[in-house]
């Protein structure tokens, strides 16, 4: 059983006239690639604006009938933005006069199907059923049942098919002429939910599955009848759309709410399914993709036909389909062909299941010798149908719920290993952690080396401090013989508190840019180790959480020990400013003339202060 990758098909529908080109969009076709912007994407084969429905079925479709008459299960869907064109090229237009599906220049990929079916099949022994499935709103309708009254039909998961879905009720049709197929095309496309909007006049507002199945019977050597079953699902699915763009309220929000929903569990199962990130593909998010599930990764040959727009305003949603596409070319799935079934067996199986039904029903007639009038019957009848219905429901759950147990037991299979492994890198964390912690002891001896550095400088400022003093006592001895000394030592005196007051400016200003150096350092090496740290264990923020909280308290540490320093800083300044202040006045008391000379004031008043930023670290 070989695996292939699911073929992807990219089509260009053409501009309108109320629209402009998007001169970004290339679609060449000999390259087979589509470029946006400046971006390529490489597909199985892409159509151009000019590209013909026949173009397209003999590319995508035609090769596949082969396939389903040798037993293969074969899907093809159709995937775009809304108004793209999707469904023109799943169903196309029917042409009244008769021509050939090779010929026919407005029929889909549904009718030409057909016609090639009908072709291949001309003098052989065999049957043809079709079914049209709708699902709107996350419910399941029957396109082709008899009555025109709507009833949601119910699926569970196939006991015998793994992947594989069931439905309800679902009415197969047996054909047997292509006009067959158009009149059943029209009376499905009339019950399908359609409106316009602003982006599609005839807005398709459901997803559909068109699924034919062929019943082929070969003889064999020894004379046995064997049936070959093959089966084609044909799907159209519902445009992607913006609410804001499609102008849709109400009804039509809910409608293309439910429809992006069920187009992004899609796109899930196929992100899944590509980057086989985890064991658990998500299908039964939605009932598209358990529809869709063995076309999905399972035993179906699949083709994808995305359409795209050449419009500038569709811009955004045409980069989104084509990265939608590439992810979905590298979906792999393994064809398996169905097993043939001998005809008299499967002839058999049909008649005593018929004989089971007739003898059942002759059982209610005849029970006990009762007889019911029809009424009674049809309402006993009706209550036996629901209660099988509601017995092959529960069935089919309790089929799902197995399933599903076994997944979860795979599912902790991988998790143990999963874990092995996480407490092995753990281990490894431990140790880069151990290694960090030594080099967070290295940090810590360098800060105090800083701190070293901090508690000179406040020496030299308590050194400062003494000088001044040192002054202030000088001028209390002085004081007695000052009235003498006063004309011969004023320009002395002058000349040193000048100087003084010069070196204690330069002390002051060496200090802080050595402050605010240092102080700038000190951030700058906390800040680039906080990042290292960050960058080195943000993904495992939670396992070295407390690592990071004593790196937090170190850091807060810091933060107040420079606060600390600061506020010191500031507090022995304003104590040199009171102690000039009060030398100042000292002065005034001093002077024979009760005057302070006004050069000294002058200069004592021009000395800068000591701003909150030159103290700051």
């Amino acid at each position: 059983m070989m695996s292939q990758n699911i073929k992807v098909y990219i089509r260009c529908r053409p501009l309108k006239e109320s629209e402009t080109r998007n001169d970004q969009l290339t679609v060449k076709k000999e390259k087979k690639e589509v470029i946006l912007k400046d971006k390529t994407f490489l597909f199985d084969n892409v159509f151009g604006e000019d590209s013909s429905q026949i173009e397209i079925y003999r590319a995508v479709l035609s090769p596949l009938i082969d396939q389903v008459l040798d037993g293969f299960n074969c899907t093809v869907f159709a995937y775009g933005q809304t108004g793209t064109g999707k469904t023109f090229t799943m169903e196309g237009e029917h042409t009244p006069n008769c021509c050939d599906w090779q010929s026919d220049p407005l029929a889909g990929l549904v009718p030409r199907s057909f016609c090639q079916l009908f072709e291949c099949l001309d003098g052989r022994d065999c049957t043809i059923k079709v079914s049209f499935l709708e699902l709107y709103n996350e419910e399941l309708y029957d396109l082709l049942a008899p009555s025109d009254e709507i009833t949601k039909l119910k699926m569970f998961d196939d006991i015998n098919k793994k992947g594989s879905v069931i439905v309800c009720n679902l009415e197969e049709t047996v054909i047997t002429t292509k006009d067959q197929v158009y009149k059943l095309l029209q009376k499905g496309s009339a019950k399908r939910q359609t409106a316009a909007t602003l982006l599609n006049a005839c807005s398709s507002r459901s997803h559909t599955i068109f699924t034919i199945t062929v019943y082929v019977t070969d003889e064999t050597a020894n004379g046995d009848e064997m049936v070959r079953i093959g089966k084609l699902n044909l799907v159209d699915l519902a445009g992607s759309e913006s609410l804001s763009r499609s102008g849709a309220v109400d009804r039509r929000a809910r409608e293309a709410t439910c429809i992006n929903q069920s187009l992004l569990s899609l796109g899930r199962v196929i992100n899944c399914l590509v980057t086989k990130s985890t064991s658990h593909v998500p299908y039964r998010e939605s009932k598209l993709t358990r529809l869709l599930q063995d076309s999905l990764g399972g035993r179906t040959r699949t083709s994808i036909v995305a359409t795209i727009s050449p419009s500038v305003d569709d811009f955004e949603d045409t980069a989104s389909t084509l990265e939608y596409a590439q992810r979905a070319k590298r979906i792999t799935n393994k064809p398996e062909a169905n097993k043939r079934i001998n005809k008299k067996a499967f002839l058999r199986d049909y008649a005593e299941k018929i004989a089971k039904l007739q003898k059942d029903l002759t059982n209610c007639i005849n029970k006990e010798g009762i007889y019911l009038d029809g009424n009674d019957y049809n309402s006993m009848i009706d209550k036996v149908t629901k209660h099988e219905k509601m017995m092959e429901e529960i069935q089919g759950q309790i089929a799902a719920q197995i399933q599903d147990m076994e997944r979860v037991n795979k599912d902790l299979q991988g998790t143990k290993k999963i874990l092995q492994q996480k407490e092995e890198e753990l281990e490894n964390k431990s140790k880069a952690m151990q290694r960090i912690l030594t080099f967070a002891e290295n940090s810590s001896k360098d800060a105090s080396i800083l701190f070293n550095k901090v508690s000179k400088l406040k020496n030299n400022e308590a050194n400062n401090k003494k000088i001044i003093e040192q002054l202030h006592n000088n001028l209390d001895q002085q004081d007695v013989n000052f009235d003498r000394m006063l004309e011969c030592r004023m320009e002395e005196l002058q000349d040193k508190i000048e100087n003084n007051a010069k070196v204690l400016r330069n002390k002051l200003s060496e200090m802080s840019e050595r402050i605010n150096k240092d102080r700038s350092w000190i951030f700058e090496y906390i800040e680039d180790f906080r990042l290292q740290v960050e960058k080195r264990f943000i993904e495992e923020q939670e396992i070295v959480n407390n690592f990071a909280t004593e790196i937090d308290e170190y850091s807060t540490q810091c933060n107040e020990m420079l606060s600390n320093m600061r506020h010191e800083f500031r507090r022995e300044n304003r104590y040199r400013k009171i102690d000039l202040q009060k030398l100042t006045r000292q002065l005034v008391i001093d002077s024979p003339t009760g005057k302070t000379p006004r050069k000294i004031i002058r200069q004592i008043t021009d000395l800068p202060p000591i701003t909150p930023e030159d103290a700051s670290l």
